[in-house]
């Protein structure tokens, strides 16, 4: 199950056609998902390996040149962090432009991950030009965790209540290693 699905499963969404903007501390992914009767269809996604939490705390503590653990504090104390991570939210708002323009249905996103307030802050002007609602999901943080687990009670019951339909956003990168005989 893909992280943004795992997402949807677990916000108890009704039908229709949903964005999924997941941003960790490593990546960012985004799909669009139609729900029709219990049948998650991703139908675009996007990501970039190099856009997440990580990346961020890692431009901030080289421009100010401050310890990690002094990074919460900026956060909370100065409009500086807003200009030293816009540029990687420019390049979430032109990923899911592109996506838009495939698919002009949606009118909710729903943000989880570790840095959820600060997208939900960055991407609001970018949500109302295009009249889109951003929802934070209940619980950003343990999101595709919950998603997962319903998927895999779903799969262990053999209940099958829902249905995905899921792509990969990025390459999963399979290594094969044999052994040389002499």
């Amino acid at each position: 199950i893909t992280e943004p699905s795992a997402v949807l499963l677990s916000s108890y969404v009704q039908d229709g056609c949903y964005g999924v903007c997941d941003i960790g501390g490593g990546t960012f992914d985004f799909s669009i998902v139609e729900i029709k009767e219990d049948c998650y269809h991703t139908i675009l996604n996007t990501g970039d390996l190099q856009i997440g939490g990580e990346y961020m705390d890692n431009a901030i503590e080289k421009y100010v040149n401050l310890p990690k653990n002094t990074i919460e504090m900026l956060r909370d104390t100065t409009n500086q962090f807003d200009n030293i991570i816009r540029p990687f939210f420019k390049k979430i708002e032109e990923k899911i432009e592109k996506c838009l323009q495939k698919n002009k249905k949606i009118n909710h996103i729903i943000l989880s991950g570790g840095i959820n307030k600060t997208a939900n802050r960055m991407l609001n002007d970018f949500a109302k030009k295009h009249a889109i609602k951003l929802i934070t999901h209940k619980t950003p943080m343990t999101a595709v965790a919950e998603g997962a687990a319903l998927h895999a009670q779903n799969q262990l019951q053999k209940s099958f209540k829902n249905i995905l339909i899921d792509i990969l956003p990025l390459s999963l990168g399979i290594e094969i290693q044999t052994e040389k005989s002499e």
